[in-house]
């Protein structure tokens, strides 16, 4: 199924809604049911490094997704060199990790929604 062909599906499904709210409204439902899959079946895929497939010179083999702990954990005591907070919803970071996570140069996108994940990059963060 094309995107075109998936937003009409979801706007002929709520009619009543705006043709945008129909299609956020399905997305927020599939990504829901996607949720209550892994729940239900005791994945916890939000935690795992996606696999980009290939060797990328900045990001390697994929990128990580770092809750609150995990994210306070590899900033304290990280040498950080720049810090841009002129986003709406995101903080920019970019430095080096502590030397007890091997002093490589990392960058995280740290997200201003309560509870939600930061992106961390950094070339060994998995195997620390």
């Amino acid at each position: 199924m094309t995107w075109v062909e998936w937003a009409a599906k979801a706007v002929a499904l709520r009619p009543h809604r705006s043709k945008a709210g129909a299609v956020r409204a399905a997305l927020a439902d599939y990504l829901l049911n996607q949720q209550l899959s892994a729940l239900l079946d005791g994945s916890e895929a939000d935690d795992m490094q996606p696999d980009i497939g290939e060797d990328h010179p900045i990001i390697g083999n994929g990128y990580y997704r770092l809750d609150d702990t995990a994210l306070d954990l590899e900033l304290d005591g990280a040498t950080v060199v720049a810090r841009d907070g002129s986003f709406e919803s995101f903080e920019l970071i970019v430095g080096y990790r502590s030397k007890s996570f091997g002093s490589e140069p990392f960058m995280a996108i740290k997200n201003r929604l309560r509870d939600a994940r930061h992106l961390f990059i950094a070339p060994q963060v998995g195997e620390s």
